[in-house]
C-alpha cells in the first residue's frame, strides 16, 4: 500500500480510504485488466486475426498488464483461481465473447463455447508467457533481434 501511496503521490490513508485495503486495491487492478482486455477485443473487426492483433497491441502498449499477468498467473496460480481472482474473470470475460462471436458469425458454433474459450486465452497467454523465453534464446544464440522469428501460440 506504501509503493502504491508513493506512486501515486498521495498518503497511505487516501489509498485505504478508496480501496480498503490491499484486496481492495487488486481487485481494482483486475477488473481495470479485465476492462483494458475486453476493450481490445471488442473494439474493432470481430475476426479472430484483428481480436488477437488487437490484444497483443494492448500487450505492447501496457506492459504493466503484462508483468501483473504473468506475475499473478504464473507466480501465484492458487491466487489467480479464486472466485473474485483474475483468471476467473478472464475466462468469464472470455466466455462471454465467445458468446459474441458466435452470434456474429465470427466464430463457428459447432465447436464446444468451452473450446473456443481456451483457444482465446492460449492465443493471447502464450504469446504473453513464452515470448521471454524466445527472446532469451534467440539471444543467446547471437542473433539479431530484427531476425528474431515470430511466436505465434495455437492448440490442436
Amino acid at each position: 500500500m506504501r509503493a502504491v501511496a508513493s506512486a501515486a503521490d498521495c498518503t497511505v490513508g487516501l489509498v485505504q480510504h478508496h480501496f480498503g485495503s490491499k484486496k481492495g486495491l487488486r481487485i481494482a487492478v483486475e477488473v481495470e485488466i479485465v476492462k483494458q482486455f475486453t476493450d481490445a477485443l471488442s473494439q474493432g473487426p470481430g475476426d479472430r486475426t484483428s481480436r488477437d492483433a488487437r490484444v497483443q497491441e494492448m500487450f505492447a502498449q501496457r506492459p504493466e498488464i503484462v508483468s501483473y499477468l504473468r506475475r499473478s498467473l504464473l507466480d501465484r496460480p492458487d491466487r489467480a483461481r479464486e472466485p473474485d481472482g483474475i483468471l476467473t474473470r478472464l475466462v468469464t470475460m472470455s466466455r462471454d465473447q465467445v458468446q459474441i462471436m458466435r452470434q456474429s458469425g465470427h466464430a463457428r458454433t459447432t465447436a464446444s463455447q468451452e473450446e473456443q474459450v481456451l483457444r482465446m486465452l492460449t492465443r493471447a497467454f502464450g504469446v504473453l508467457f513464452l515470448e521471454p523465453m524466445v527472446t532469451a534464446v534467440w539471444g543467446e544464440l547471437d542473433q539479431p533481434d530484427e531476425t528474431r522469428p515470430i511466436l505465434k501460440v495455437t492448440l490442436t
